[in-house]
């Protein structure tokens, strides 16, 4: 007989017939919201009216509608209403700064309060390779209130009141303000930017729901002045809440900082696996998370916080507790944890996700886990329905999903039923837990691999292998880092002796990470797929999974069984498609040569794809490749080229060697197969002049990765497109004052 205060949320692996009209309609309820917010994210021009009023039709509906269609009328209204509210929750309001702001910047006077301490802008030295060659002057970030807002020459007394988030960027040292100051202060204004290249997602949306209404550039410090606080005891609660909240995360901060460079790796990866902070200080470490598969492990996600609220069970557990204590004390974990780490839209949803499944336990109802998931689904998207666009939501909860949906059945088809632990064995045990995480990983790689293919453009085949063996050294990491975080925030003297012990797996971790990226294979890029192939890889992914009927209702019901002949036939379907996707042509049939060139600021980057009259082979080349925002090769660049089709560019040529023309070289080679690099003698001369320069970084690096550098000279054609691109200057051996002058110039036949 069960005890008392045995657990009573269950997971069956065929859900009982009660339990799965909730599901069903749950499951319903959750498809109907994302299908509003979808819709009204697609169609902005539609208005609130039209929204409010078809849904309030949808409502009439259901009173005349007979009971079997009351069901659908209902889906209907909730797939209105939440089209009616995101578009109330990206559309900015009348008093909205955004209103005020353009395109271009314009100086403006702002009166608000800080919402944080300011933070250190400056990119870090390891986010790119070129980093350490540029030197920049100190730079800060720090988030206002708007309150009030006026032109450049409006006094204190004509401000107009106005709301809206501003990011404040301030040159040299950073302002004095602190977390719930009132400051006043003079900039450059503008609004948000929109996409400006093929490939790039529209931010503005995300960004009005966040409450953000634009940027502005603060020449100094000495421009920000502090005033005077209201005396009233509201806002000196906040002001004492919201600081005591800031000291409070800066301590969190503090006890991973590293002592000595050698020991930066480590406390960056310690410090984005617990804090979800510093992910740009892992440089190449994290482009190898992400190659592997494993960026969700570097973001605070549902396996951080379900980790640590099952520390804290653990301990509380070890005291003899009940189960609802150990609920509520999970619970309260996360409620502090999200007091320490910035909370954005990630960790919010995975707050979210987990606070449901632990809610029930506290309380002592019965649950079904798959149904308690779609309504986080829900609360997520009504907290904030761009969530649904952001690869971590649909990663997030498409693979718990799966997890929930296909990990038993997909047990008892290889392995049978799982036997009871007192029945077995340590040994055997031991063996079943590693079925299960085999299991677990096999299970979510092949869920997400189709939305990574289509957010990022990578297939990892080593992705449920690196899951399986790097998992258990995460796991230990971020329990052990949890409960030194614990004792680090009430002990910071112990907390940074506990540091320093962590580091050593956080070194191995990422030692292993870089070894299983190393190997031949562990990434492949690939082309641009829609999302309609997404969803149909996804959908077929877990039909070879999941055994029919297992979701069907009713005493009729039939058994699970694995699907016939139909799944080979989708499978054919996605893979002839998955071909045309891959020898698509990089240029339509009737266009001869093209030439894009992509906004990068302040540098230079053009692509060519150049049709052979005669064998009607498309050649595609990159010119250049640089900006001063030297990030600008990481997304921007890759994301643009698969957009374009020319997700392939063997051959890449530089102009000259100056930085904002080939800081990206390094970080595109990869994702779109560069095999030769052409430069001029102005690089050579450069790489002799500065050893230790960038630009004989860039070449050394380019021979370690086994690509070919050629130099060109007038008279040269460019190898591979012979007889269609000819240099016309330089002449070989002649010198000049200015870099610029010693630019490679072609000639394109087409």
């Amino acid at each position: 007989m069960p005890r008392v205060d045995e657990p009573l949320a269950t997971t069956p692996e065929r859900p009982s017939p009660a339990q799965r009209g909730p599901r069903r309609r749950s499951l319903l309820v959750a498809l109907a919201v994302a299908g509003g917010v979808y819709a009204s994210l697609s169609w902005p021009q539609a208005g609130l009216i039209v929204w409010i009023g078809t849904a309030g039709a949808a409502l009439l509906l259901c009173a005349i509608a007979s009971v079997r269609l009351r069901l659908w009328c209902l889906l209907l209204a909730c797939l209105l209403l939440s089209g009616a509210w995101t578009t109330l929750r990206t559309r900015p309001p009348q008093s909205d700064l955004s209103h005020w702001l353009s395109d271009q910047p314009r100086l403006f006077t702002i009166e608000g309060r800080a919402l944080a301490d300011p933070v250190d802008a400056r990119p870090a030295a390891s986010a790119q390779p070129l980093a350490r060659f540029r030197a920049l002057g100190p730079r800060s970030e720090l988030r206002v209130r708007v309150l009030r807002a006026g032109s450049q020459f409006s006094a204190a007394d004509d401000l107009q009141p106005a709301t809206g988030v501003l990011r404040v960027w301030v040159d040299g040292r950073a302002p004095t303000a602190r977390s719930g100051d009132l400051l006043r202060f003079t900039g450059m204004a503008r609004r948000l930017p929109g996409p400006t290249n093929p490939g790039e997602t529209d931010r503005r949306p995300g960004a009005r729901a966040r409450g953000e209404c634009g940027w502005m550039n603060v020449d100094s410090a000495e421009a920000i002045a502090v005033l005077d606080q209201p005396a009233g005891i509201g806002d000196r609660l906040v002001r004492t809440g919201t600081r005591a909240i800031e000291a409070l995360r800066q301590r969190a901060r503090q006890w991973l900082e590293p002592g000595t460079a050698s020991q930066q790796p480590a406390a960056a990866l310690l410090s984005a696996l617990l804090l979800g902070e510093s992910e740009a200080e892992l440089g190449e470490l994290r482009h190898a998370f992400t190659r592997l598969g494993l960026v969700h492990v570097l973001s605070i996600s549902g396996l951080n916080l379900t980790l640590l609220a099952g520390t804290v069970v653990w301990i509380v557990r070890l005291g003899g507790a009940r189960l609802r204590v150990e609920a509520c004390a999970g619970l309260a974990a996360i409620g502090l944890y999200l007091l320490v780490i910035p909370v954005g839209g990630a960790v919010l949803r995975a707050a979210i996700m987990t606070a449901c499944l632990l809610a029930p336990e506290a309380f002592g109802r019965r649950y079904d886990r798959l149904t308690m998931l779609g309504w986080a689904a829900v609360l997520v998207l009504c907290w904030r329905p761009t969530e649904l666009l952001s690869p971590g939501f649909q990663l997030s909860f498409g693979v718990v999903a799966a997890l929930l949906t296909l990990v038993n059945p997909l047990r008892e088809r290889l392995f049978g039923p799982r036997p009871e632990p007192d029945t077995i064995g340590q040994a055997r045990w031991l063996l079943e837990c590693t079925k299960d995480a085999a299991l677990g990983a096999l299970v979510a790689w092949a869920i997400a691999t189709p939305l990574v293919m289509f957010h990022v453009g990578v297939f990892s085949p080593l992705g449920a292998v690196s899951t399986l063996l790097l998992m258990p050294l995460v796991s230990l990491l971020m329990v052990s880092g949890y409960i030194a975080l614990i004792i680090a925030v009430v002990w910071p003297a112990a907390g940074a002796l506990l540091a320093g012990v962590l580091r050593w797996p956080a070194e191995a971790l990422a030692e292993a990470v870089l070894a299983l990226d190393g190997l031949p294979g562990s990434a492949v890029f690939v082309p641009l797929v829609s999302v309609w192939w997404c969803v149909m890889a996804s959908v077929l992914v877990a039909w070879w999974m999941l055994p029919a009927g297992l979701l069907r209702s009713g005493p009729l019901a039939p058994e699970p069984r694995w699907p016939g002949r139909a799944r080979w036939v989708c499978s054919a379907l996605l893979g002839l498609w998955t071909l045309v996707l891959w020898g698509s042509p990089a240029l339509p049939a009737s266009t001869l040569a093209r030439l894009d060139t992509l906004d990068v600021g302040d540098g230079s980057c053009h692509l060519l794809r150049v049709r052979d009259p005669d064998s009607g082979r498309v050649r595609t080349l990159m010119f250049d490749c640089g900006s001063l925002r030297l990030s600008i090769g990481q997304r921007t660049i890759p994301a643009a080229a698969r957009a374009l089709g020319a997700w392939r560019v063997p051959t890449v040529v530089l102009s000259h060697p100056n930085i904002d023309h080939y800081s990206g070289l390094l970080d595109v080679a990869g994702p779109l197969g560069v095999r030769l690099v052409c430069v001029g003698e102005a690089f050579e001369r450069a790489a002799r002049a500065e050893p230790e320069g960038p630009v004989a970084y860039v070449l050394s690096e380019l021979s370690r990765a086994g690509i070919e550098v050629r130099v060109l000279a007038a008279g040269d054609e460019v190898p591979g497109f012979e007889g269609t691109i000819s240099v016309l200057s330089p002449p070989r051996g002649k010198t000049f004052r200015a870099e610029n002058d010693a630019s490679l110039m072609f000639r394109v036949h087409a």
